[in-house]
C-alpha cells in the first residue's frame, strides 16, 4: 500500500491568539490567506521579518499595523461624487 504524503495544516486562530512572535503559517492563520501569500509579503517587505537560524519570524504587532495600513488606506478610496 501507497504512503501519502501529510498535508500541513495551517494552526488554528485560538492556537496563535496571545503569541507575540508568529511563523508565516501562524501569520496565514491570522490574516486568512494561504503560505504562499504570506511568503510574497514578506519577499516585498511589507511587513517586517527576521530570520532565528534557518527560521523565518513576524512581530505580532507588525503584522496589526499592516493590517491597519490595509483598512486605513480601504477607506481612503471613495467613489467619486460621494465625498461632499
Amino acid at each position: 500500500m501507497a504512503e501519502t504524503k501529510s498535508k500541513k495544516h495551517l494552526p488554528s486562530s485560538e492556537a496563535v491568539r496571545h503569541k507575540d512572535i508568529l511563523s508565516p503559517e501562524e501569520m496565514a492563520t491570522v490574516l486568512g490567506c494561504c503560505r504562499t501569500t504570506v511568503y510574497s509579503m514578506l519577499r516585498q517587505n511589507l511587513v517586517p521579518s527576521f530570520t532565528v537560524g534557518r527560521l523565518r519570524r513576524v512581530r505580532r504587532t507588525d503584522v496589526d499595523a499592516y493590517v491597519g495600513q490595509q483598512l486605513a488606506a480601504s477607506q481612503k478610496i471613495l467613489p467619486r461624487g460621494s465625498a461632499n
